[in-house]
Parts: structure tokens; C-alpha cells; sequence
């Protein structure tokens, strides 16, 4: 047997019993996070475009784009409503962002169970965890956005909701890898969200078009030229550990990470370690004579020295450590054009300096001790602080409280809802799995 066959006959295999209690609470929390993600990013200005893209593009009206509520095919709504999951940053990863809404999308199609949709989300994140681990730094030093596996996973997930057998399973992964791509150039416009929506639409295209007898590469996980040859580096790998410790055990309540801050997640140590330093020292912007931090050699988060707008900011460390100055806070607000033009932040931004590790300087360790933080006072005081990227709040060892996750979702949906709508959402979803029809339920995420 084959690695493609072993990863196919898991996928069809596992079933809802299957997934311990804790990846169960883990996956409703994230579903939950990026159902409100997608509310919120709704009446962006992506938001709204993409929108009137997909209802131009017309089709059957078989899946809703969450927000305004037209029905488009579910395609389209996927599509829509994966750019919108991922149009603030505040998303727990552009795979989990797209596969959530593809899900929706195929389940409303079909009248899926909550429970098959869950069962669904935490079968396709399994995948995903296990390809992104064997890909991640490669394609991010190749320029690719680092979603390796992203399309064949909500590709695996929508055939495991449509109930495909293993062969077409496996056609369906075959088919949505010739889809793969993504550039990291493209961070810092409406194209970055946008890379979550197609994830999402090339996942739903893939497993409904084999569902009706399209074929796609069989073993792509086997050829000599397929996924793992194609993806991070020349020739072949041996898939068959990955293949056989999937679900060894299901590690979704390990990887989920619910973003606190609306920007690249490279920011969120830095910006962690600042805020603290801030709360424990109690000064503001104007006591600071300089803040100096070290990244990463080729880290994203340099992108933009000056932005130029929103989009931009959020992949500017000078930017987001000088609001984070100025504000005492980084929120949703943080990121307008009226506050990249702030004369203060600007002024803020000055005091900002980034140290770069060359490459040969670096390990993967680096990344994962997080970036250094040294604030210099005006009353000579110097202050520093690093905090762990496993230690940044949201991530799986130092998670959210629920309460803390059901308010996000509130405020994220209050964006969209009128206020007396977000409650009856929140207690709709928050138990993804007890939904009893999706099609019904889903006119609870619309605004009337």
C-alpha cells in the first residue's frame, strides 16, 4: 500500500467517535473563531468587493456567502467567504480560514450535520498539520506562501463531508495539488486574504468535480514527480511516516491558534513582549528614547519599512511596534489608513530599530525562542523581555479561555449582525457539532 492509499483509507476511515473529547472542544473553538472571522471581514473593503465579484459571476444558489446572504454555487461562496476569514489577520492560519468555509459551503449544498462538518474540519486539519510540517520552511525561503498541502487538505475534507470512497479521495487530492501556489510577495494587499478563498474554492472544486467522475492523479504522495517532489525540494521523500502517523494522535487542540493581535503572527511575540513591558513598567510612547528588537534574516514582517496602508501595516514590524507604543494596544482599529497616517506613530516609528540575524546566524530555534525586545527609557532604564512563540497568548500552550473565544466571535459578529442577531449565532455555533441541519443554520450568520 501506497502512502496517497494509506492517507486515503484514513480519511474515509476515521470517523467522529474517533477524535478524543479535547480535539472535539478544540475543533468548535476554531470553527467557531473563524465563522466570526468571516462576519468581520464581510464589511471590509475586500469584503464588499469580493462579494459583488462572486454574485456577478452569478450560478446556482446553492451556498450562502455569509454577511450579506446571497446565494451563490459553493464555489463562489467558499471563495468569498475564505477571503473573508482571513481579511484582518486575526485568522488561526490561511489552511483552517479556507477549509471552514468550504465545509459550510458543500455542507449547506447537501444538508450536511454539524457533526459531519466537524468530523470533516478535524480529518482535513490532521492532513494539513502533517503536510505543512515537511514543507513549511521551504517554500516560505522559495517565496511561496507557506499553505503547502492547503488545497489537497480542504480537498480531503470536502470529500470526507460528501462521503467519496478512497479512490476518488485520493483523484480529489491529485487534482487540487496542480492548484497549489501563493506568493509571499503578494502579503500586504487584499491578495493575501484572497489566498485563503481560493484554498477554499480549489478545495470544494476538486471534490465535487471527482464526484462526478473527473480523474486526478492517484497516488500523489507516490509519484516520483508529485506533491513532496514538487513542493519543498528536488527529487522524492518517503511519505510513509507521515502517512502512518496520522491521527497518531489527532493534534488539532496541539496546533490551533487563536490570533489576539489582527496582524502577521511573525508580530505577535514582539508585540506581546512590548505590551507586557508596558503594563509591568507603566510608561507610554513619549518616556521611550528607542526600542530595538532582532528578527529573522528574509522574516515577512520587514516587508514595509514605511506602509502606505492597512494592508501593508500588518506586515510592518517598525509600524505595529510603534502603535503598539503610542496606544498601549493593538486592535482591529490599529489598522487604518487614518492611524498609518498618524504623525505620532510616524514620529513613534523613528524610535524603532530592527537588528537582522544573518542567515548563516539563524535556526529554526531562532523562530522559535522568539524576537528579543530592548526598550530604552528616557530615565536611562533599560527594559527586555522575549516571549516564546509557544508562550504568545492563543497559542496551544498558552490558550484562550472560552469565555475569552466566545467574546471575539461576539465582536467580530456585531460587525456584520444587528446586535440582537450575534447572541442566537454564537448559540447556534458554538457547538458546530449539535447543529442538526447546516442549510437552516446558516441564516443565522446573515443579516436578514
Amino acid at each position: 500500500m501506497g502512502s496517497t492509499e494509506t492517507i486515503a483509507n484514513w480519511i474515509v476511515d476515521t470517523s467522529y467517535e474517533d477524535i478524543p473529547p479535547e480535539s472535539v472542544q478544540a475543533a468548535r473553538e476554531a470553527y467557531l473563531d473563524c465563522l466570526g472571522l468571516a462576519l468581520s471581514g464581510s464589511v471590509q473593503p475586500l469584503g464588499r468587493i469580493i462579494t459583488e465579484y462572486v454574485q456577478d459571476q452569478g450560478g446556482t444558489p446553492e451556498s450562502t456567502v455569509l454577511g450579506p446572504g446571497i446565494r451563490v454555487p459553493a464555489g463562489s461562496a467558499a471563495l468569498a467567504n475564505g477571503t473573508f476569514g482571513c481579511a484582518m489577520d486575526l485568522d488561526p492560519g490561511p489552511i483552517m480560514v479556507g477549509m471552514a468555509p468550504a465545509l459550510l459551503a458543500v455542507g449547506e449544498r447537501i444538508g450536511a450535520t454539524g457533526r459531519d462538518l466537524l468530523e470533516a474540519f478535524v480529518v482535513g486539519n490532521e492532513l494539513a498539520v502533517a503536510l505543512e510540517a515537511v514543507t513549511h520552511t521551504n517554500l516560505q525561503n522559495r517565496g511561496i506562501h507557506a499553505i503547502g498541502g492547503g488545497r489537497i487538505s480542504v480537498a480531503a475534507a470536502c470529500s470526507k463531508l460528501l462521503r467519496l470512497d478512497a479512490e476518488k479521495t485520493a483523484m480529489a487530492m491529485g487534482l487540487a495539488t496542480s492548484t497549489e501556489g501563493g506568493l509571499v510577495s503578494n502579503q500586504g494587499t487584499m491578495t493575501k486574504p484572497l489566498h485563503a478563498g481560493l484554498i477554499a474554492k480549489d478545495g470544494v472544486m476538486a471534490a465535487l468535480m471527482v464526484e462526478k467522475g473527473f480523474t486526478g492523479l492517484d497516488h500523489v504522495f507516490d509519484h516520483p514527480a508529485g506533491w513532496y517532489g514538487a513542493s519543498p525540494s528536488e527529487g522524492t521523500a518517503d511519505m510513509a511516516p507521515v502517512a502512518e502517523a496520522l491521527g497518531h494522535p489527532i493534534r488539532i487542540q496541539h496546533t490551533k491558534y487563536i490570533r489576539r493581535f489582527p496582524c502577521c503572527r511573525t508580530n505577535h511575540g514582539m508585540l506581546d513582549s512590548i505590551l507586557g513591558l508596558m503594563g509591568e513598567h507603566g510608561f507610554g510612547h513619549e518616556d521611550v528614547e528607542s526600542l530595538e528588537m532582532t528578527q529573522q534574516h528574509g522574516s515577512i514582517v520587514m516587508l514595509f519599512l514605511e506602509p502606505e496602508d492597512e494592508h501593508e501595516a500588518r506586515f510592518s514590524a517598525l509600524f505595529c511596534a510603534a502603535a503598539a507604543l503610542v496606544d498601549g494596544k493593538i486592535g482591529t482599529d490599529t489598522f487604518t489608513e487614518e492611524k498609518v497616517r498618524d504623525p505620532v506613530v510616524k514620529r513613534t516609528m523613528g524610535k524603532v530599530r530592527i537588528n537582522v540575524r544573518a542567515r548563516w546566524q539563524e535556526s529554526r530555534d531562532d523562530y522559535s525562542a522568539g524576537v528579543p525586545v530592548k526598550i530604552r527609557l528616557k530615565d536611562g532604564r533599560v527594559l527586555e523581555h522575549q516571549t516564546p512563540m509557544s508562550q504568545i497568548y492563543g497559542a496551544p500552550q498558552n490558550p484562550w479561555p472560552v469565555d475569552a473565544i466566545l467574546d471575539k466571535f461576539r465582536e467580530n459578529a456585531a460587525m456584520a449582525l444587528p446586535e440582537a442577531m450575534v447572541e442566537p449565532a454564537l448559540q447556534t455555533w458554538v457547538k458546530v457539532d449539535e447543529v442538526r441541519d447546516l442549510a437552516p443554520a446558516v441564516k443565522t450568520l446573515v443579516t436578514g
